[in-house]
């Protein structure tokens, strides 16, 4: 669900509906509060969510759910390098929990709480309504983050307690399992953890065991920690297809401004980008997709979302597609952010002015010579463009202005 409402935010507040299967069998794969306020529930088939009025109805996309968990991963590793997947149900097909490694992290960015609080506070910001918990060991974080709304803070040693509270789904349980233990009466994990180890493993065998570790708080499972990626993603596809540029470019827009803020996370910037639209075949018989790609390197590097937009409308522009667009997929390699190239007489003061610029503007006038040096060094970089510009680069644009080194 949230994956489609990131890239759409005047979704927010609208009774949503993510449809997934074949024509003649789809149904409600997932919904939102407000359509479940109307009665909508999932497993519904199209024809009875069309009997309820203002409901948006949305197709399920796995490329935009795998771009989404990656935007979430993104958020985590602002705080810990430290990071991998959250556990997930055996029938569940999409990843939605991340989890990371924060001890040693108080140092830099506060207490537990406050972690916690921040790292909510940046999946926000990149449009995802999250829980957050902290705990002792990555599968009780995992199962109080699912329980648990808004952020949950368990202190050491009461794993078993707060776990206790939650009903069995938290601890990812198949269904046909959760189904048995309701006939037996147990209804929550603390009934669970009651029961005799032996008793469970007689049942249930190690996984059984697993479970009933879990839901004491003893689950020791070591953190596996993913790599960085090396590069960044996002994929949207279009309810129908666009045979214009003007609503196409709207769509890039949507992508590039997501892809900006999850750089902006790790101060890394775009060095190249790679586009590549999925075309509507004319002929139904072949089934082999149609794509046209295109490749563009930014004179300078960069994550200003309108800068970028206006390299890609003017190429666009020059490379049209020649079908209508039916689906959108964004590829960027990131590179570190440049330093600005200071005068040799500029002080500590032109440096500090130049950091501050890209965080608050607060600072840029902060002494009389760092003034004078910014004044100097524009100068010097509008001489580098020119000088750029002249060497006959395929994507020197003469009515685009491209920013400073180091811009935000």
């Amino acid at each position: 669900m949230q994956a489609a409402i990131r890239l759409e935010p005047e979704l927010q507040g609208k009774p949503v509906v993510i449809l997934a299967g074949a024509p003649t069998l789809t149904k409600v794969f997932a919904v939102n509060q407000e359509a479940r306020n109307l009665g909508v529930e999932t497993g519904m088939t199209k024809v009875q969510v069309e009997a309820f009025k203002g409901i948006v109805c949305r197709w399920r996309s796995p490329s935009q759910e795998a771009t989404a968990y990656a935007t979430l991963l993104d958020c985590a590793w602002t705080i810990s390098p430290r990071v991998e997947d959250g556990a997930k149900r055996e029938e569940q097909d999409f990843s939605d929990t991340a989890v990371l490694d924060i001890a040693g992290c108080e140092k830099l960015f506060g207490s537990r709480e406050k972690i916690a609080q921040d790292l909510r506070r940046v999946a926000s910001e990149v449009g995802f309504e999250t829980n957050v918990a902290v705990a002792g060991s990555p599968l009780a974080a995992v199962c109080a983050a699912q329980g648990f709304t808004g952020v949950t803070v368990i202190p050491a040693g009461e794993e078993g307690l707060q776990i206790g509270r939650l009903s069995l789904e938290a601890l990812r349980i198949p269904l046909e399992f959760v189904e048995t233990f309701k006939r037996w009466g147990i209804h929550t994990c603390a009934e669970f953890a009651a029961l005799p180890e032996v008793a469970i493993v007689e049942r249930l065998g190690q996984e059984g065991l697993h479970w009933w570790r879990l839901a004491r708080g003893a689950d020791d499972q070591p953190l596996i920690a993913k790599e960085f990626p090396s590069n960044f993603e996002e994929h949207l596809d279009l309810d129908s297809p666009v045979d214009l540029l003007e609503p196409l470019l709207f769509v890039l827009n949507r992508l590039l401004e997501q892809l900006c803020a999850r750089l902006r996370m790790h101060i890394l910037v775009i060095g190249e980008i790679k586009v590549t639209l999925t075309l509507e075949r004319n002929d139904s018989r072949n089934k082999e997709p149609l794509f046209h790609i295109r490749t563009l390197r930014p004179p300078v590097p960069a994550r200003d979302s309108k800068f970028l937009l206006k390299l890609l409308q003017l190429d666009l522009e020059k490379h049209p597609p020649s079908l209508p667009v039916t689906a959108v997929r964004m590829l960027t390699t990131p590179v570190k952010a440049r330093s600005q190239q200071l005068g040799l007489s500029c002080g500590f003061a032109g440096a500090i002015a130049f950091r501050s610029e890209s965080a608050s503007r607060t600072v840029v006038h902060a002494a009389a010579n760092a003034h004078s040096c910014h004044r100097r060094d524009q100068s010097h970089a509008h001489a580098r463009t020119e000088r750029f510009s002249q060497q006959g680069t395929s994507l020197s644009y003469p009515d685009v202005t491209a920013p400073r080194t180091g811009a935000r």
